[in-house]
C-alpha cells in the first residue's frame, strides 16, 4: 500500500491519510480566477476614476462654471477669468466637494481589492466579504455621480471619472455571480477540508 493511502478498503484513491478526508483541486477552477480578476477590474475601476476626479476634476469644473457663463473661452481666458476671487471661490467649493466624494470612492476600491485579495483561497467567509463590500462600494459610487454643487455632473466630472464609476456599479454585478458558482463553491469546501 502507497504511503498516504486510506486503509479502507473502499477509500477513493487520492483521498489522503484519513478516508473522508478531501484533497483540494490541483488548481482553481477557470471561472473563479475569472471572478478574482473582473473584481479586481472593479475595484480599478473605482481607484482609476477617483484618481482622476482629483487630478481633472478642478480643470473640468473651472471650464464648466465659466462655459456656463461666458460660452467657450481659449486656455489663456479660462486662466485669466478662473484667477478672479469670486470665480476662485467657487470653483474651491466645487471642486472640495467633489474631491471629497473622490475620497470615498478610492478608499471603497481599496476595500473592494483587499478583500478580493483575501478570497482567493476561496473560503466562504472572504467571499461573502467580498460580496457585502461591493454592495457597500455603490454607495460612495452612486453620491459621486450625483449633483456636484448644483451643477449637472455629466457637465461637470471628467469623463474618465464618470466613465469608471458609472459602469463600476453594474460590472459588479457579474462579480456577485461568479463568486457563488457551483465549482467555487465546490473548491471553497474543498480548501476548507484540506486544512482540518
Amino acid at each position: 500500500m502507497h504511503a498516504g493511502q486510506s486503509n479502507r478498503p473502499d477509500a477513493p484513491p487520492g483521498t489522503g491519510a484519513q478516508y473522508g478526508q478531501v484533497t483540494p483541486p490541483a488548481r482553481k477552477p477557470v471561472v473563479f480566477s475569472i471572478a478574482i480578476w473582473w473584481s479586481m477590474a472593479v475595484a480599478a475601476l473605482y481607484v482609476f476614476s477617483a484618481v482622476l476626479a482629483f487630478i481633472a476634476g478642478r480643470d473640468a469644473l473651472t471650464a464648466h462654471l465659466v462655459a456656463e457663463s461666458l460660452g467657450e473661452l481659449t486656455d489663456q481666458e479660462l486662466e485669466a477669468i478662473a484667477a478672479d476671487p469670486e470665480v476662485a471661490a467657487a470653483i474651491d467649493e466645487g471642486y472640495g466637494i467633489l474631491t471629497t466624494k473622490a475620497i470615498f470612492v478610492l478608499v471603497a476600491g481599496l476595500a473592494v481589492a483587499l478583500v478580493t485579495w483575501l478570497s482567493r483561497n476561496g473560503a466562504a467567509w472572504a467571499r461573502s466579504l467580498v460580496l457585502v463590500t461591493t454592495f457597500l462600494a455603490w454607495v460612495p459610487a452612486t453620491i459621486l455621480l450625483s449633483e456636484n454643487s448644483g451643477l449637472a455632473v455629466n457637465k461637470v466630472l471628467p469623463a474618465g471619472t464618470w466613465f469608471g464609476a458609472f459602469f463600476a456599479v453594474p460590472l459588479s454585478l457579474v462579480v456577485f455571480v461568479l463568486f457563488f458558482l457551483p465549482p467555487v463553491n465546490r473548491y471553497g469546501r474543498a480548501r476548507k477540508l484540506s486544512r482540518r
